[in-house]
């Protein structure tokens, strides 16, 4: 072989190496490139926040040998090599992850949260209330509904919306934009002097009685038998009944949701005690003035 064959075969070989280093560097990269994306983790403590039936590939700084896993019903760990990990939330709730190198030294410890995936709830709320923002918080386990609608209505379809999805311990912090308008039926009655003095009305009492009592009137004549207000197992009130067997006492004392006021003010009318002078419907808005 002459001179010049020798030196041109040394070059041959030369790029024929060159070739050989570079076709494995762009497999080598292009291997790479199809891995799943995976999160190194130092073996300090870390805080790992997962949706059930989602998870997150773990690279680790060092290879582990063993992989501890407080409460598998919470997250699962399924191990595709030494130091790659793969965490899965199963259902909500709090579990610690540990991994173990071969001398027994801490790889990494993870505290794992796994809440349930609210995305098919937020679905819901954009298809049913388009024009509310509502969002979902987890707390300590507990689900909070937040955001603002326009009207109560529609604060209570949200409410329910999240229940029936995340059960019923969600606490609602929903801000409603339109002001809650209040409708009052209001009587202005008269009652002479004298017949106050004849039932002898404690006025102190009123709206004292405590429990659900609203208004009442004590220590007067045997006029009325607080048994046969409207809403009493005796049926309505048909007037003002004198009960023979009373105490000097006036049994208009309570506003319940057995007691009807304004059956006792029109048995009080029909007797001549009191007069009604006006009885207006207001409307007012929920905190202003009426």
């Amino acid at each position: 072989m002459t001179q010049g064959l020798k030196t041109m075969a040394r070059k041959m070989g030369l790029w024929g190496a060159v070739f050989l280093l570079w076709t494995g560097f762009s497999q080598g990269a292009h291997a790479a490139a199809n891995r799943p994306a995976a999160r190194t983790l130092p073996p300090d403590d870390q805080q790992l926040e997962l949706t059930t039936g989602k998870g997150v590939l773990l690279r680790l700084a060092k290879p582990a040998t063993d992989i501890f896993v407080a409460d598998p019903a919470i997250a699962d760990v399924q191990v595709k090599s030494a130091k790659l990990v793969y965490v899965l939330g199963k259902k909500p709730g709090e579990t610690s992850i540990y991994a173990i190198a071969r001398d027994d030294t801490p790889v990494f410890a993870a505290t794992v949260r796994v809440t349930t995936d609210v995305e098919p709830l937020k679905a819901l709320f954009r298809e049913m209330l388009p024009d509310a923002l509502l969002d979902v918080h987890f707390v300590n386990g507990m689900a909070f509904l937040t955001g603002v609608v326009r009207t109560p209505e529609d604060a209570e379809r949200a409410k329910q919306y999240a229940k029936r999805y995340l059960g019923e311990g969600v606490i609602s912090r929903l801000k409603i934009t339109q002001p809650t308008q209040i409708n009052l039926r209001v009587k202005f009655a008269e009652v002479g002097r004298e017949t106050l003095k004849q039932l002898g009305v404690n006025w102190q009492s009123l709206f004292d009685l405590g429990g659900n009592t609203m208004i009442g009137l004590a220590t007067g004549r045997n006029v009325l038998s607080g048994r046969n207000i409207v809403g009493s197992p005796l049926g309505p009130l048909p007037g003002l009944i004198r009960d023979p067997n009373a105490t000097d006492s006036l049994a208009i004392s309570a506003l319940t949701d057995h007691v009807d006021l304004n059956a006792v003010l029109d048995a009080l009318e029909t007797e001549g005690l009191v007069t009604v002078l006006a009885e207006p419907n207001l409307t007012a808005v929920s905190g202003e003035t009426a």
